[in-house]
């Protein structure tokens, strides 16, 4: 299953890169089959494991890797071949930002998306291999789990796996969103792939190759991942579909921390993610753009509230 095997999921990253807006609902269904799963699963375990608690504020908190979890049970939402942001606000007051965004390969340049007169080349930066950038998501987790872990990681990854191997149950939502991608899925790998078929609510999917991934990943830890076997199929897969990450670009990769956008808005102190992530800044341009107003007199979605928003 190609890169499946190496990234958990990438396939159907460079098939579904588009908007995902029409997704909201599915990502809640999916959460829900996703912690459904989790405490049919491990619920003997969860004294042992902490696998969910709460905290003295009353939010619930995951003790198991969300995004391996992701990658299996709602590879939309997110998996192992991508990467992102994290904000983070500690009991004691300090708060941090993590970046662990994918980044663009080495040998990337300017006009890669372009043609010879510089118009855009259809579907290039979108779907296949060179629309993919250098996947940040393990080299996060790793950061994360150094910096507040107090369980071992491999007690975090394993729950992952087993559900990996025991199988996902396809909701009416993921049938229809995997069935609306179908179609890209051969032009991203040049070959057919597991999930290229007709699904409907009620199939089981078996991840038997992103296990064996998260396995390695779980015994030899992050270099597994950026240094390792996985990355010489990671990168001999993209290869061989005209993609440009090397291993060099894979091995330098790091998670960085940062410091988090801080502005008040009224009487709340918001704490967003900094660059190179636009929302922080974005967040706080408008937010500080409408706070002179008093929006609850203008009216939820009347002509004023709507030209003002």
């Amino acid at each position: 299953v190609g890169i499946l095997a190496s990234i958990g999921s990438t396939q159907y990253q460079m098939s579904v890169r588009k908007s995902r807006r029409a997704e909201a609902k599915l990502y809640l269904t999916s959460v829900y089959s996703l912690e459904k799963a989790f405490y049919s699963e491990y619920s003997a375990y969860m004294p042992s494991l902490g696998a969910i608690g709460f905290s003295p504020e009353g939010h619930r908190r995951f003790y198991y890797i969300e995004p391996c979890f992701d990658s299996i049970a709602f590879p939309f939402a997110g998996n192992i071949g991508g990467g992102g942001f994290m904000v983070y606000r500690k009991a004691t007051g300090e708060i941090g930002a993590l970046d662990f965004r994918e980044k663009a390969p080495m040998a990337a340049f300017k006009e890669m998306y372009l043609d010879s007169i510089g118009n855009i080349i259809p579907n290039k930066s979108t779907l296949g291999a060179l629309s993919v950038g250098v996947p940040g998501t393990i080299a996060g987790l790793f950061a994360v789990h150094e910096k507040f872990g107090t369980l071992p990681f491999y007690q975090l990854i394993q729950p992952a796996i087993d559900l990996a191997k025991k199988g996902v149950v396809v909701t009416e939502n993921q049938a229809v969103s995997f069935n609306k991608y179908r179609g890209d899925f051969y032009p991203a790998n040049q070959k057919t792939i597991f999930l290229d078929q007709e699904w409907k609510a009620g199939d089981t999917i078996k991840y038997l190759k992103l296990a064996a991934t998260l396995e390695r990943i779980r015994d030899n830890g992050k270099d597994e991942f950026y240094k390792g076997k996985t990355a010489e199929i990671l990168v001999d897969y993209l290869s061989n579909l005209g993609g440009i990450i090397t291993k060099v670009d894979l091995a330098n990769y790091e998670a960085k921390w940062r410091k988090p956008i801080v502005f008040d808005y009224k009487n709340h102190k918001i704490i967003s993610m900094t660059l190179p992530s636009s929302g922080g800044i974005c967040l706080a341009q408008i937010l500080k753009s409408v706070e002179p107003y008093d929006l609850k007199k203008l009216g939820h979605n009347s002509t004023q509230y709507i030209q003002l928003l």
